[in-house]
């Protein structure tokens, strides 16, 4: 097992997963902004009972939390992906590379699914299992 060759086929995916969290968590935070315009011009138009006040405050509440969730799955991403890095915990760095994969819990649909399956393909390799495996019992 040598430690290098599996440090070579993980740190690309790796990288990959944290620019896809890293934009992905820009892109939420831009939405979490233009979310809470929208829900505080909603509960002002609703004062005045407009149809279109009530589906902004609901639009605004829901996407709110789509938003959070989102920003939360890119932490765990990060996590992750620094686990990868660093060979030192499978269960994690697998899990970041699924949720990257996820539609509606990716940060950043497109790059998570590029990034998510280059690393269960880089985490699959026999000599990278063994990495992780030896960084964790030493």
């Amino acid at each position: 097992m040598d430690p290098q060759y599996a440090e070579s086929k993980v740190i690309g995916p790796a990288i990959g997963l944290l620019v896809t969290a890293g934009v992905g968590m820009v892109i939420q935070v831009g939405s979490i902004i233009i979310n809470i315009i929208n829900l505080v011009g909603g509960a002002a138009v609703t004062l005045n009972e407009d149809a279109n006040g009530i589906a902004m405050l609901m639009q605004g509440g829901v996407g709110l939390m789509f938003n959070f969730l989102a920003v939360i799955m890119g932490g765990i991403i990060i996590f992750g992906a620094m686990k990868m890095k660093s060979l030192s915990g499978h269960g994690a760095a697998m899990a970041a590379a699924v949720i990257a994969m996820v539609p509606c819990l990716s940060p950043c649909c497109p790059l998570g699914l590029i990034f998510g399956i280059w690393a269960i393909v880089a985490m699959s390799d026999p000599e990278v299992k063994a990495a992780f495996e030896a960084q964790s019992m030493g």
